[in-house]
């Protein structure tokens, strides 16, 4: 007989229920691997605060602790012994689709139960989901083998009740209660943890049995022209359509209204099955004149809420409705926007239908004498006119929209409307009969809002709305800018729900640009992640066709410095303080051109902080786009210049994902409205495709509702794309895979959105940290060991899990152990490796500094020559039977050549007791001296010495290299004159004949320098003056008057004084030759 056991996980906590949850997320599944996630997870329960990963051996938990924290507790089961298990999964659930990059996906579904076969031999394991928790049964006719192991986890038995095994984390406490066993004869036996040497295993004496107490794109398919504006998701994965239908060839099924209600155009409503290859029901919604959706909400039991306009008489509406008919004027014009032309004035429409569409549970008129829920036709995208945004849960429902009309709002609030156009915030009963409170936001322009959505706060949930305005007046409060810019301008405010006072507000002005406010979106866990705020909103902006000035990128809206951006676009994505008095970060997405923009369609933030966004651009919107950022596994990465946009920003602003949608030629776009991404980040978009009859649009499944547009212009398309973009990744590798014992090793590689790493080094220990740095480890003991790497998100509770393969080898000892042998006097710089008595290698690399590299084998006898003074290299030691090395630095130092010396000499011109100096350059010597007149040493380079004897003397400087014996010198001489000088030689004879001898008549250099004055006079035989000077440098070249003279002797008078004292009266003839 199979015997049953089963094991409860009762986990740490579950993040507690925020107030103003628009719609809870659905019921969590068990949903298999296909491919989206890495190939060791069989499976994955995503349940409300954790996820529970499956594997072929055991489970893995990542619980997120309550409050505003990033903790986690994660742990893992490993069923110690068991073979691996293969998944066996009924599938039941709605399809989801797995945007996998580069125009693939994947489509599975999941199911509440779920088997893991043989995960030990004839033994299986049971998973099922039950109130949200993750039950598990093991069934099998030998269930004593069963041991349980944890990893991250202390697991702790208490002596008073051994049925819970409390498991320790770093991030907290869980626990496992052991479950009721029972006997072949159905009594209770008690069962408890017990721990033995493989593991934990429950004891039961005597039981046999333990009972448990643990996407797609598809046309309407319309024949009738059909437009798409607004689109939003339901608990069970279903996409809900609202557009508009101008004919009665319009598809319905299960609807309220099955005909055309006629006035040329009507709402036209269709819910897609989760896959999208059916239609759950379709229905028109619409009187005799005009109608046109903006917004559609489901409610928390699953009704539909539509907010939309009309100015048909006969709209359908119940009994009970707050206002059963339209306020009719015929003469009050037409209006555009949005696709249709009104031709009369609008009131706007609340419908709410079962959550099938095929009853209609509440609907009202909602308006007086003008165009009521369509914006100023002044904004700047087309179909902003049929902007405006529902919010609904069991309180009520809330509407944003626009009024032209008197008398709406309620007292005490703000019941006057102050321009052509104001803003309308109003607040219903849930069934539609009572207009609890509704006030006006503008001032003397024109005003609109466009977004509301809830945000939590510790006195209970407010209500932030978002929109523009064309001037207000100075704000009260403390808002980020009270002042207006005179211009169209973005306008943020935050209301009480329950009785529409105004609790902030604030312009949002990218200066000296017009802007506007589109969509808002809000999640507690989201803005915590991203900014630390659990009730910041996210906004999305738009700026405007005028730009003066500086720009837009000054001002509190300026772009946050260090965020990813792209510079000079249009769009703002803007993370603002509920109270609307500061700003957490902001960043502009587009091409980088001020006269393109993007029209924003739907916005949302995950639980983990990461922000998507839908919009869509083209010549409908002032133009072509081209060159937006798309990610490396974008879905479709060109683009004709009109298509849709899908952006995923991770919660610190960067680029997760981003791709084009749209066919080729066609203006895909929308006519106004919202649509919604769900809270996992699921996109159900409303498109307006194929215009001018064609069917280009990406469709999928091949099996959708309907492949082809079906008009002779355009159809209402929807699209459901599941984007699993936030998984942690790892891709890592070690820096060798085979090492000897004793050495150490270390990872290498990236991981993303990892903000945990646990390393199971295969050796009995474990690493757990951030991952930068990447951690090593060093190994004792030979052998293989298989490491397994976890990269855990801590946030979003996802992982990635990488198994690398190491081989240890024994090794052996590795000694560089040498010496170089020398003569540092060698000119040839000769060099001779000698082995030391240690060396110990294979063989050896010589490393030379100068890029030469040697290998050496035994005996490792080596010569070479340096060609520098000092030398260098590594000498390195390898064993290559386990890759072992030592390494070791030598040098040699070698004596430069001998730099020549240089000197010079200074002299008194006499003995008048003044010192001979001498200055010597010494070079690279190591000593240096003069020998003196007299034989005399005086050591050093720069000395002087007594000058005691006149004459020409020398001197001889001398430098030596006394390591290696080496000397050289220089002679200088030097001229002193004696102070007893009496005559001077005065030459008597000179040739002036230019041959470079004798050519003037002068003294002596050194004579001539010994004189401080003379006078000397030549004449010739006559008597006359030739030649006069009191130069003692004179050098007469026998001319007078600038004309050679005649050969022969002339006569001289010669007075001087020298510079030691002396002086001298001196006759005599020179001799002049040619």
């Amino acid at each position: 007989m199979r015997r049953l056991l089963h094991l409860t996980v009762l986990f740490v906590a579950a993040l507690g229920s925020l107030t103003g949850q628009v719609l809870s997320k659905p019921d969590p599944i068990i949903i298999p691997n296909a491919g989206q996630w890495p190939r060791e997870v069989l499976a994955m329960a995503n349940l409300d605060a954790a996820r529970v990963w499956v594997l072929a051996d055991g489970l893995r938990f990542a619980a997120r602790l309550p409050g505003e924290s990033d903790s986690v507790a994660v742990w893992t089961e490993h069923y110690l012994g068991a073979q691996g298990g293969t998944l066996d999964l009924n599938p039941s659930s709605h399809p989801i689709t797995y945007m996998l990059g580069r125009g693939s996906e994947v489509t599975v579904r999941g199911a509440s139960e779920a088997w893991v076969r043989n995960v030990y031999p004839g033994v299986d394991l049971e998973l099922r989901i039950e109130s949200g928790r993750l039950k598990t049964w093991w069934h099998g006719k030998d269930l004593s083998g069963i041991r349980i192991g944890f990893e991250g986890a202390v697991p702790r038995r208490t002596r008073n009740a051994p049925e819970v095994l409390e498991l320790e984390t770093p991030a907290g406490s869980a626990r496992m209660d052991a479950a009721k066993a029972f006997d072949a004869q159905g009594r209770e036996v008690r069962a408890q943890w017990q721990q033995t040497p493989e593991g934990w295993t429950l004891h039961a004496p005597g039981a046999q049995r333990i009972d448990p107490t643990y996407v797609f794109s598809s046309f309407s398919g319309s024949v009738s022209d059909n437009f798409g504006y607004t689109a939003t998701y339901d608990l069970q994965g279903r996409t809900w359509l609202g557009g508009v239908a101008f004919g009665a060839q319009y598809p319905t099924s299960n609807g309220v209204q099955a005909n055309f209600g006629g006035g040329g155009v009507d709402i036209a409503l269709m819910l897609f099955n989760p896959t999208g290859t059916g239609v759950v029901s379709a229905t028109y919604l619409g009187g005799s004149a005009q109608e046109q959706p903006h917004s559609l909400r489901v409610a928390p039991n699953g009704d539909l809420v539509v907010m939309g306009v009309s100015n048909s008489l006969n709209f359908p509406t119940t009994g009970t409705a707050y206002d059963t008919s339209l306020a009719h004027q015929p003469a009050g014009g037409s209006l555009g926007g949005g696709g249709v032309v009104f031709q009369s004035p609008t009131d706007v429409v609340l419908v709410r239908l079962n959550p099938t569409g095929s009853a209609l549970q509440a609907s009202t008129y909602y308006g007086r004498f003008g165009y009521d829920g369509l914006q100023d036709v002044s904004t700047p995208h087309y179909g902003d006119e049929a902007r405006g945004d529902v919010w609904v849960d069991s309180d009520g429902i809330w509407i944003a929209t626009a009024s032209r009309s008197r008398g709406l709002a309620t007292w005490p609030l703000d019941t006057s409307r102050g321009g052509t156009t104001d803003g309308l915030l109003a607040h219903f009963s849930p069934d539609l009969d009572t207009l609890r409170w509704a006030t006006y936001v503008g001032g003397p322009g024109l005003d609109g809002l466009t977004s509301l959505i809830p945000t939590p706060s510790p006195s209970g949930t407010r209500l932030a709305v978002l929109g523009w305005t064309s001037g207000m007046g100075n704000l009260s409060g403390s808002g980020i800018t009270t002042v207006p810019n005179g211009q169209a301008e973005a306008y943020y405010a935050l209301f009480d729900p329950s009785n529409g006072q105004m609790l902030g507000q604030t312009y949002l002005e990218p200066q000296y640009c017009t802007s506007y406010g589109f969509l808002a979106a809000q999640n507690p866990a989201g803005a915590y992640a991203a900014v630390g705020d659990s009730s910041a909103v996210l906004l999305s902006l738009g700026l405007g066709t005028l730009c003066q000035g500086s720009g837009p990128y000054v001002g509190p809206l300026a772009p946050t410095p260090g965020l990813w951006q792209n510079p000079n676009s249009t769009q703002i994505l803007t993370w603002i303080k509920a109270e609307g008095d500061s700003i957490y970060r902001t960043q502009y997405i587009g091409n980088g051109q001020l006269n393109r923009r993007i029209s924003p369609t739907a916005l949302q933030v995950d639980d983990c902080g990461t922000a998507y966004f839908s919009g869509w651009f083209g010549n409908l919107n002032g133009g072509t786009i081209t060159n937006l950022y798309t990610s490396p596994n974008a879905y479709q990465s060109s683009t004709d210049g009109k298509d849709f946009y899908f952006l995923a920003l991770d919660r610190h602003g960067n680029p997760e994902y981003a791709s084009y949608f749209g066919g080729n030629g066609a203006d895909e776009h929308v006519d106004g409205g919202t649509s919604r991404f769900d809270p996992n980040g699921v996109i159900h978009q409303a498109i307006c495709a194929g215009c001018g009859g064609t069917d280009n649009l990406p469709i999928f499944p091949s099996n959708v509702h309907s492949a082809t547009n079906n008009s002779p212009n355009c159809n209402m398309a929807g699209v459901q794309i599941a984007f699993e973009l936030l998984a942690a990744t790892a891709q890592l590798d070690l820096s060798v895979d085979t090492i000897c014992a004793g050495d150490s090793l270390y990872l290498t590689g990236t991981t993303s959105r990892t903000d945990v790493l646990t390393v199971a080094w295969g050796d009995g220990t474990t690493w757990t940290g951030a991952p930068n740095p990447l951690p090593g480890h060093s190994y004792a003991v030979p052998g293989p060991y298989v490491l397994t790497l976890t990269a855990l998100d801590t946030i979003c509770l996802t992982q990635a899990v990488q198994t690398l393969n190491l081989w240890v080898l024994p090794g052996s000892a590795v000694s560089a152990d040498a010496t170089l042998d020398y003569d540092p006097c060698d000119p040839a710089r000769s060099i001779a490796l000698i082995p030391g008595p240690n060396l110990s290698a294979e063989f050896l690399v010589l490393y030379g500094a100068s890029g030469s590299v040697d290998s050496l084998v035994p005996p490792f006898n080596w010569t070479g020559s340096s060609l520098v003074d000092s030398y260098s290299a590594w000498l390195v030691a390898y064993d290559n039977v386990c890759g072992q090395r030592d390494s070791l630095q030598l040098s040699a130092e070698f004596r430069p050549v001998l730099s020549l010396p240089t000197a010079i000499v200074t002299a008194p011109f006499c003995l008048d007791g003044q010192p001979v100096r001498g200055l010597g350059q010494r070079g690279n010597s190591t000593n240096s001296y003069w020998r003196i007149p007299g034989g005399g040493i005086v050591q050093g380079p720069n000395v002087q010495w007594p000058a005691t004897q006149a004459g020409s003397l020398s001197a001889w400087f001398v430098v030596a290299d006394t390591v290696c014996g080496i000397k050289d010198s220089v002679q200088v001489t030097y001229q002193i004159f004696g102070a007893d000088i009496d005559s001077l030689q005065v030459p008597n004879v000179f040739t002036p004949n230019g041959d470079g001898i004798n050519d003037a008549f002068q003294l002596r250099g050194t004579e001539a320098s010994a004189l401080a004055q003379i006078n000397l006079v030549v004449y010739s035989r006559w008597g006359q003056e030739v030649f006069r000077t009191n130069d003692p440098q004179f050098a007469w070249d026998g001319r007078y008057q600038g004309r050679a003279l005649s050969p022969g002797v002339y006569l001289y008078h010669l007075t001087w004084q020298s510079e030691c004292g002396t002086a001298g009266d001196q006759h005599g003839a020179v001799t002049l030759n040619q």
